[in-house]
């Protein structure tokens, strides 16, 4: 009885420590005002074009869950696949969705400005974050993401433009696609955005 009794404590001082440690809404929008500050520090720093997009292509890495994602996004067809094709998909999707998403950075000047708008908790440790990038003479960007508690700071794993969620509509596409062409076809199509996107980071630099 005294051991069921010791247990019940240990675990309700558990439970509360990790309550009162909980992620909160101000942490997401600290981490995201860093997040946007360190981004328009790598865009405003010396150095080449080059130099910029590779230190860019770094910090999308360590601020996104690209791995989750990926396989997020391939659903129910994730597990079916052999290791081999596990392993060609992550790495065109990789460098899809690098490419895809810092090659929109790459004509934003000095004097661009990044803000956190708000942020809301949608389930413990997730939140929804809106944010603003201003440049100058050109139209605001909204910036929307979803970010979720990892240990003391937070991971992207969600991206959403006009209202649009990256993993929801590309799951949905993917889905389709391996239903109805195959997977060979998906990787293809994967491979060829990824071409275009990196080529749009080519043509900025030259």
């Amino acid at each position: 009885m005294r051991s069921f009794v010791r247990s019940f404590v240990f675990a309700c001082v558990a439970l509360f420590a990790s309550v009162s440690i909980a992620a909160t809404e101000q942490d997401a929008v600290n981490f995201s005002t860093t997040m946007g500050n360190e981004v328009l520090a790598l865009l405003n720093a010396g150095g080449t074009t080059q130099s910029k997009h590779a230190a860019l292509e770094k910090k999308f890495t360590s601020l996104v869950d690209v791995e989750w994602i990926g396989k997020f996004v391939m659903g129910k067809h994730w597990r079916p696949l052999e290791a081999t094709q596990q392993t060609k998909y992550m790495a065109e999707y990789r460098r899809f969705i690098i490419a895809n998403y810092t090659s929109n950075f790459v004509d934003y000047t000095s004097g661009t400005t990044f803000k956190v708008l708000r942020a809301r908790e949608e389930k413990p440790g997730k939140f929804y974050v809106s944010s603003e990038i201003v440049r100058p003479g050109k139209p605001s960007v909204i910036f929307d993401y979803r970010v979720r508690a990892e240990g003391e700071s937070f991971v992207i794993y969600d991206i959403i433009v006009e209202g649009i969620s990256l993993i929801t509509a590309q799951r949905s596409e993917f889905d389709a696609v391996m239903s109805q062409k195959g997977f060979d076809f998906l990787l293809k199509q994967i491979t060829d955005k990824a071409n275009t996107a990196e080529q749009k980071v080519k043509l900025a630099k030259s």
